[in-house]
């Protein structure tokens, strides 16, 4: 469930001026304001940008020292807004995930404290089941401009604050693909491809209880690239690991970025299907040789640009829509690699390079 559109929402200059009560389920009316999210403060009216290179934000306002955070000009944001869980979540374990939160934030779920994150442009994830209800959940975030984190979060761009990226609930079963991790090989006449793949699970059954795992590998076409194989596990609490050879498999480049899907599966003991992974990856050969880089036997040139999650209007709130139109002008202008400048993008924007055929 997608947690984005407008928020109730009020702005102080410094964390200590907000009102604790705020937090409060009783107390929404204090958030007399609204915001849009994804969205920056200061795109919104709440402050200005502020773009700084080579200094810090507060040099010559504050004298500061790491890790000490500027306490007279620390723009804060309180964002609030009201869910229902969708019909057909009881009884799973729910999980709150924000993609993008600068720089940091607390969370407070109908008046109870959940969890504090900074890495602004790292998910955060928290697991409130034990918090949630069927209706009228208030969630509460408090979002703080400068934290510890602001003196290695020093890149050469603008300077926002905010909610920037997707809020989305989700509903995990009690045995669930937590992680798939693949390593692909090519042997030396790239007439096989080997994927070891990795499978992590996460259990909160307590009794003893069998799973099957299934797993298959299919290409862009959808047809299977590698027979489907099928393991019984006892209590998957940890990982999975298995090997799967793919013979003559269509090679991933920029120029033509085949790709395959891995397809796994958990099933209880009725063959019942209880949750899946699906991951894209492509078979290529990396190689150095005479201090000169080859890609599947070809040397590669790279025609590569700097850029930055940014758009005029909106700052770093990018839809997946704007992302791809980047990508796309990248193709058509014959770039072939890019760079991001300084910091994780957004999860879509691996996968559309990984589609399209970007070096990152």
């Amino acid at each position: 469930k997608n947690l984005n559109g407008v928020w109730k929402f009020k702005y102080y200059t410094a964390p200590d001026k907000v009102d604790p009560d705020i937090m409060c389920c009783e107390k929404q009316e204090l958030l007399n304001c609204e915001i849009s999210v994804p969205g920056h403060m200061q795109m919104q009216g709440y402050g200005s940008p502020q773009y700084v290179n080579t200094q810090y934000p507060w040099d010559g306002i504050e004298d500061i020292h790491p890790p000490e955070v500027p306490k007279e000009y620390n723009p804060t944001g309180v964002y609030g807004r009201v869910f229902d869980l969708p019909d057909g979540w009881n009884g799973k374990r729910i999980r709150i995930n924000f993609e993008g939160v600068e720089s940091c934030f607390w969370l407070w779920l109908n008046g109870r404290f959940i969890g504090y994150h900074e890495d602004s442009f790292c998910p955060a994830e928290f697991d409130i089941t034990e918090q949630v209800r069927e209706k009228e959940n208030y969630l509460c975030v408090m979002v703080v401009h400068f934290c510890s984190g602001s003196w290695m979060e020093d890149q050469d761009f603008f300077r926002f604050s905010g909610i920037f990226r997707d809020v989305e609930l989700r509903a995990v079963e009690d045995i669930y693909i937590r992680d798939v991790e693949i390593r692909q090989e090519l042997n030396d006449p790239m007439s096989e491809g080997t994927a070891g793949v990795t499978l992590r699970f996460d259990n909160r059954i307590q009794r003893k209880e069998s799973f099957w795992i299934t797993m298959k590998i299919v290409d862009g076409d959808g047809c299977e690239a590698a027979g489907k194989s099928e393991q019984r596990v006892l209590s998957a609490d940890s990982e999975l690991e298995t090997v799967v050879k793919v013979e003559n498999p269509k090679l991933w480049s920029a120029e033509e970025p085949n790709l395959y899907k891995c397809m796994a599966a958990v099933y209880d003991k009725n063959w019942k299907k209880v949750s899946e992974a699906i991951l894209e990856f492509g078979f290529r050969k990396l190689e150095l040789k005479n201090r000169v880089m080859y890609l599947n036997g070809k040397r590669i040139v790279f025609r590569g640009v700097n850029r930055h999650e940014f758009h005029g209007d909106k700052g770093r709130a990018l839809t997946a829509d704007e992302i791809e139109q980047d990508i796309i002008l990248l193709k058509k202008n014959n770039i072939n690699a890019v760079r991001t400048s300084h910091y994780p993008n957004q999860k879509i924007f691996y996968q559309l390079c990984d589609r399209y055929g970007l070096y990152v």
